[in-house]
Parts: structure tokens; sequence; C-alpha cells
């Protein structure tokens, strides 16, 4: 079977998506650079909730995996979970310039 077809409805959806996801990567930096762990899990769960609902299941399991962050982390790696994150924001921003 081909690639599912995509309404236009969720293509615009999908663009909203990552305007918001482009905001949540600057929230996710300024929350690492003040150690805010509390904010870093709430905004892990925002998304979680969210990424799947726009077809991005990877954003959300990323989201589980910020959201449940140990107290005793090591900001290395939240750090790279951010990078992981930037990195998925990438693929998707591709991804939308091809439909």
């Amino acid at each position: 079977m081909g690639r599912a077809l995509v309404t236009e409805d969720m293509i615009e959806l999908r663009s909203l998506y990552v305007g918001y996801l482009r905001n949540e990567i600057d929230s996710f930096k300024s929350l690492l650079a003040s150690k805010d762990l509390d904010q870093i899990r709430e905004l892990g769960h925002r998304l979680k909730g969210s990424g799947g609902t726009y077809g991005f299941p990877q954003i959300s399991e990323l989201g589980e995996t910020i959201q449940y962050l140990e107290d005793n982390v090591d900001w290395k790696d939240v750090e790279g979970l951010l990078l992981q994150l930037v990195e998925l924001y990438d693929r998707i921003q591709v991804f939308q310039d091809d439909n």
C-alpha cells in the first residue's frame, strides 16, 4: 500500500504544530538553563500528549521520557533529550516542506 493521504486540514494543523513545537524547544532551552526540572517534566507531559495527535508518535515517546525524568537526573542526559527533540523537529520540518 502507498502512503496514506493527508487532508489539507491535517496539513494545516501539522503546520501549526511545527510552530508550537518550535516554541516548546525554546522553552526547553530556557528551562534547561535554569535547571527547572518540574517545568521540564511538564513540558514532557505536553509533548507526550500532543505528538501522536498530529501524527508524530516519536514526539510523544520522547515526551514520555522527559515527563518521567528522575530527581537525580544527569543534566547532560537532559541536554541530549533536547538535542533529540531538535532532531525530530528538523525531520518534521522537512516532512512539512514535502507536503
